[in-house]
């Protein structure tokens, strides 16, 4: 992310501000106790270890400049930075301090970074935060104060400006870093024995599966045969029923007979006898037809109708054929509102089109 969709939100001195470019020069190193460290190393070795430490040790001074081994000092401060909670959308962490003057620890102060935010943050806009909250007062040292500034600024502008707020990702390289060749040649051997398994069971399930084949494959090829031998025998019986219905004229018999034809107009006219219909659409032609079979009937075939000649029928039939959408949609509003059915048809022909209308009748 760019530096000024980061906020910067001190809750203790109400700090509240986007980040800049000057801040972002600590994704690099970063100075605590006057040592300088890689900033990445240090939040991969916080999200994979669970915490990361700075020490401060009094310096030890040999009386024999010759000694060949030194003690690293006895301990006068020590920061440690814990990670507490981490989720998919905010990691919180909290910073503490140990002094050999007191030989306690100490709660500093708190850090969270927030990958997403919907609101502005005391007027300041931005997409993600950098938050330092529940500041212990009069706790920290000077230099414990100032880390805990420095630690989010850093964090912050790595963890949300450099890595976009995808810490899911990070810690691979640090755990590269400290994985024994050892462990590795053993899950690798772990994994070439997995593999062979699972080649072993595959491999076997394959065969088995071949084998299956094969014999549904035999089992229809003998069907096939069966099949075949039964179709000719039904063949020949065919032939000899077909020279049956040659020799008692069946066909001539069959021929005679005529299906009666439905009159779907003359049904038509039966069902809305008593009732007020309105044509919509359709072509001229096809409109004098209707006039001609349903005298009753009203029609409208421009934009510019009475709407009482829908609003006082029964029945409106849409002719989709011939007609504007401006017709059909006022049409289809007038008669929706006044709960009328509606019953749309594009046939052209009288008889399909009255079989249309009594289909649509009887719903």
């Amino acid at each position: 992310m760019k530096p000024e969709d980061i906020i910067y939100w001190n809750q203790f001195s109400g700090l509240t501000e986007s980040f800049s470019k000057t801040d972002m020069r600590l994704v690099k190193t970063i100075n605590v106790y006057g040592f300088s460290k890689h900033t990445d190393l240090l939040v991969q070795q916080l999200l994979n270890d669970g915490e990361i430490s700075f020490e401060k040790r009094v310096q030890f001074i040999p009386r024999n400049i010759f000694a060949p081994k030194m003690h690293e000092g006895k301990l006068k401060c020590k920061l440690t930075l814990r990670l507490k909670e981490k989720t998919d959308t905010y990691i919180d962490t909290c910073l503490s301090e140990y002094t050999d003057t007191t030989d306690t620890e100490c709660v500093v102060g708190w850090i969270k970074f927030v990958n997403k935010i919907n609101n502005p943050i005391n007027c300041v806009k931005g997409k993600c935060a950098t938050i330092i909250h529940d500041v212990s007062l009069l706790t920290g040292s000077v230099e414990a104060n100032s880390a805990l500034g420095i630690l989010a600024t850093a964090f912050g502008a790595y963890l949300l400006g450099k890595m976009d707020g995808d810490w899911q990702r990070i810690g691979k390289s640090y755990r590269d870093v400290i994985y024994s060749p050892i462990d590795e040649n053993k899950a690798l051997k772990a994994e070439i024995e997995k593999l062979k398994n699972d080649f072993f069971i595959e491999k076997t399930q394959f065969e088995t599966k071949i084998s299956n084949y094969k014999n549904t494959i035999n089992n229809l090829n003998r069907k096939l045969k069966e099949t075949s031998c039964l179709a000719e025998k039904q063949r020949a019986k065919i032939s000899e029923l077909e020279a049956k219905i040659k020799t008692y004229n069946h066909k001539q018999k069959i021929s005679t007979i005529k299906k009666e034809k439905r009159d779907y107009t003359k049904e038509l006219l039966l069902s809305l006898s008593g009732k007020k219909v309105c044509f919509v659409g359709g072509a001229l032609s096809w409109r004098q037809k209707i006039e001609e079979c349903i005298p009753a009937s009203v029609f409208i075939s421009d934009v510019n109708f009475d709407e009482n000649l829908i609003r006082n029928s029964d029945i409106v039939i849409i002719n989709t054929n011939f007609i504007g959408h401006d017709v059909t949609n006022k049409a289809t509003n007038i008669a929706g509102s006044a709960r009328i059915k509606i019953i749309y048809t594009s046939k052209n022909n009288l008889d399909s089109m009255s079989k249309d209308i009594l289909k649509s009748i009887k719903l």
